[in-house]
């Protein structure tokens, strides 16, 4: 048996982009659930809130493509949210079908105070860092992002299949830092 106080990470893992993504993003996803969870809010349900923010009100289904995520978790998320006061979910009068999303007032002020947490946590993940890297590392990465409109893997375009696997999870969470 060798140096059992021997732990250095294998060559064959650390020298491949997809392993450093995914232990970096697991480690944010981490320190990013904690942070949220001080602001009492979920991580998860900080992507349709922005979107509503950002874009306006919009039905669950373009919520669920603009945040990249499954419509079954949509319809949990803006539950959520609706339960907290943060979001109205009305029916569409152009389409009784279809509900759509708005703010609320609380909902208007819970994404800036969030906002105040990523910041926090962004410099805390990025400090060791200089700020020509992290421009570097954000130009490096945005492109291999599901959050860009010509993300491409296996031949699909623009496609994640739900919230709830671990890849989605880390990219979300590399996401919103």
């Amino acid at each position: 048996m060798r140096n059992p106080g021997d732990n250095r990470v294998p060559t064959l893992l650390h020298s491949r982009p997809s392993w450093l993504v995914t232990q970096l993003a697991t480690q944010v996803a981490r320190v990013l659930t904690d942070a949220i969870s001080t602001a009492e809010f979920r991580r998860d349900r900080y992507p349709p809130l922005a979107a509503v923010e950002e874009f306006g009100p919009a039905s669950q289904a373009a919520l669920g493509r603009r945040c990249r995520i499954d419509r079954s978790y949509v319809v949990e998320a803006v539950t959520e949210l609706a339960d907290a006061g943060l979001v109205l979910r009305e029916a569409d009068p152009a389409d009784r079908r279809r509900n759509v999303i708005t703010l609320t007032a609380e909902g208007r002020t819970k994404p800036a105070e969030l906002r105040e947490v990523l910041d926090r946590v962004r410099n805390e993940i990025t400090a060791p860092l200089t700020a020509r890297t992290c421009a570097d590392v954000t130009a490096v990465a945005r492109p291999a992002s599901p959050a860009e409109p010509d993300y491409r893997l296996s031949g699909k375009i623009g496609r994640v299949d739900t919230v709830f696997g671990p890849t989605t999870r880390v990219m979300h969470a590399m996401e919103q830092l």
